[in-house]
């Protein structure tokens, strides 16, 4: 079967919407380890601190908010060097 091929357009898209999920797995997996670990072996819940809290809320979205302006900042300096090759073939031609 042929691998399906994508613009590099939507492959940049689809990994800004992968980021989130790869960045909660990690701050869970490194920062929140230990306390998995307490939680399992003392017998009853340990409850999160609001550090805690405040990574697993906020981590998604400035994740997400940070890869989309990574996009459209590529986007746009991309756009911007295809105008100045337009204008100097312009020139050349001209």
């Amino acid at each position: 079967m042929e691998s399906i091929k994508q613009a590099p357009a939507v492959r940049r898209r689809i990994l800004v919407l992968l980021a989130p999920v790869a960045a909660l797995a990690l701050v869970i997996d490194g920062a929140l380890a230990g306390w998995a670990t307490s939680t399992v072996h003392m017998g009853h819940v340990i409850p999160l601190v609001p550090a805690q809290w405040a990574m697993l809320v906020l981590v998604p979205p400035v994740t997400f908010l940070a890869g989309v302006l990574l996009v459209r900042r590529r986007e746009e300096r991309q756009r911007m060097v295809a105008l100045g090759r337009a204008v100097d073939r312009q020139r050349a031609a001209g």
